[in-house]
């Protein structure tokens, strides 16, 4: 495990290497040597280089309403952000009347879903930039949202008024399949990609900083990942390209590789925690 005491808000696999940026900021794929990164003073958005924070562009963002999230697969291609209201992409689009908590993108089914404080998570055509579907009403704020393009799947977390959360698994038609139950704040979502194999899985972060791996297919639980040196809450994970490790940072800074020993399925099974 590696800790600082710098909030994680992003982690990704770049050549075999994992990679940490703190809050409010991604790396710009596919060729990922680039950081985007929001919420500043002026409101703007800066592009710099990864290896040595050199500024590279300044985008101006004249619109008065702040920017809320942003998401960008890691095929590239796609850029989206969201705001108090608003959600763009390569239009403005208007389909939340509350702030905007994430936005999560999946190029293979030109797909994107938004969530918001209200509960209410929308589903975009990437193609033609409009709604498709609005998702079942959600008990509170959405705090979590991922999308499996390989089990055609979109899973969601929110946060009801006594601190609890569901996990909800949606077919890309928007119609609800399975849940499952969680007594504190799952706060965030990262679903694995294998193809043609038997299980993939969604990996559950909560306030706790407890991570558990569920089946993707109907939600069931699968493994807690135990002995954890995760306190603080979880602020973000990513499955490495053949799903075979699972990186995850939280907001008090520490950075942890859970990966296979050996690798069986490459989907985690005899999970270890390995040097982050």
């Amino acid at each position: 495990s590696n800790a600082s005491s710098t909030t994680i808000g992003f982690v990704g696999f770049v050549a075999g290497d994992t990679v940490s940026l703190s809050s409010n900021r991604i790396l710009l794929y596919p060729d990922a040597n680039k950081v985007l990164s929001w919420g500043h003073w002026d409101n703007n958005i800066r592009i710099t280089l990864l290896e040595d924070h050199k500024p590279q562009l300044l985008v101006e963002c004249t619109d008065q309403e702040p920017i809320t999230c942003f998401h960008m697969p890691s095929q590239g291609g796609f850029l989206a952000s969201g705001g108090e209201s608003l959600l763009k992409l390569r239009a403005q689009l208007a389909g939340h009347l509350s702030p905007i908590t994430v936005v999560a993108l999946a190029t293979e089914w030109s797909l994107l879903a938004s969530g918001d404080t209200a509960g209410t998570v929308v589903l975009w055509d990437t193609n033609r930039g409009c709604c498709v579907h609005t998702l079942p009403p959600h008990d509170g704020p959405i705090t979590a949202i991922a999308i499996s393009p390989i089990a055609s799947a979109i899973f969601t977390a929110d946060l009801n008024e006594v601190g609890h959360s569901r996990v909800r698994l949606f077919n890309v038609n928007g119609e609800f399949l399975h849940e499952s139950k969680h007594n504190n704040s799952v706060t965030c979502l990262c679903a694995s990609h294998m193809e043609n194999c038997t299980r993939n899985l969604v990996a559950v972060g909560t306030n706790t900083g407890q991570v558990m791996l569920l089946d993707a297919f109907d939600l069931t639980a699968y493994v807690v990942l135990t002995a954890t040196p995760h306190s603080a809450p979880i602020s973000a994970m990513a499955f490495s390209e053949d799903c075979s490790a699972l990186l995850v940072g939280d907001k008090g800074g520490t950075l942890t590789t859970w990966g296979c020993r050996p690798k069986r399925d490459a989907l985690l099974t005899g999970l270890v925690l390995s040097t982050a």
